[in-house]
């Protein structure tokens, strides 16, 4: 399913779980939660990040190359204080190339046969 939103406040969690079977969410971090290479998630993004993490109950998670990358984040320092800010598990990856990405994700899931929304390049209004 690939949906066009003006920005992930538009996203309904409970029906992406309930109808969907979503098990988790996958977020790109610069342009989709944040603006680039912030810390902080966006304004427009707040009330809807928090009942992502009601609805999926902590399976949420970030899968970026700012942040998580051994390439631009040798010691996972950024991607600590992003999860100490938000509350957001970034995973933690070598490679800069994102269709690598499936696999982080999966490990960090440790689904056997997942079904995860990635949420990618959602322009932020600033």
């Amino acid at each position: 399913m690939n949906l066009l939103l003006i920005d992930v406040s538009a996203i309904d969690w409970v029906r992406l779980k309930d109808d969907y079977g979503i098990a988790a969410i996958c977020f790109d971090k610069d342009n989709t939660l944040t603006s680039p290479y912030s810390q902080n998630l966006h304004v427009s993004v707040l009330e809807s990040v928090e009942s992502c993490k009601k609805v999926f109950h902590g399976r949420i998670a970030v899968f970026s190359n700012s942040i998580g990358s051994s390439n631009f984040d040798h010691k996972f320092l950024k991607a600590d204080l992003f999860t100490k800010a938000t509350g957001i598990q970034v995973i933690r990856h070598n490679s800069k190339v994102k269709f690598n990405y499936f696999t982080a994700i999966i490990n960090f899931c440790q689904f056997r046969s997942p079904m995860v929304s990635l949420i990618f390049s959602i322009i932020l209004k600033t």
